[in-house]
């Protein structure tokens, strides 16, 4: 069970087209603490990251994945349920 905090990031990247791009981001952002979940859905070319904004950032996480490449555009906005 998780406790404490949870924030998520949601946007887009283009160059996310198959599932081994989905795989590579969910392997780079694996060992960063603080990050509870990630989902990639190549298909619609979209990312969401549930994580703890006590251990880490959203600045840190862009940061992650823009050095490894990963073309970060607009963040897609939720919809309440």
């Amino acid at each position: 069970m998780e406790f404490g905090i949870t924030e998520r990031m949601h946007f887009t990247s283009p160059n996310i087209r198959k599932p081994q791009d989905a795989g590579r981001i969910q392997e780079e952002l694996a060992g960063v603490e603080g990050i509870r979940d990630v989902e990639v859905d190549p298909d619609s070319h979209e990312v969401t990251i549930s994580f703890d904004p006590t251990v880490t950032s959203e600045l840190k996480i862009r940061g992650i994945l823009e050095s490894h490449g990963v073309q970060l555009d607009q963040e897609v906005q939720e919809t309440p349920a």
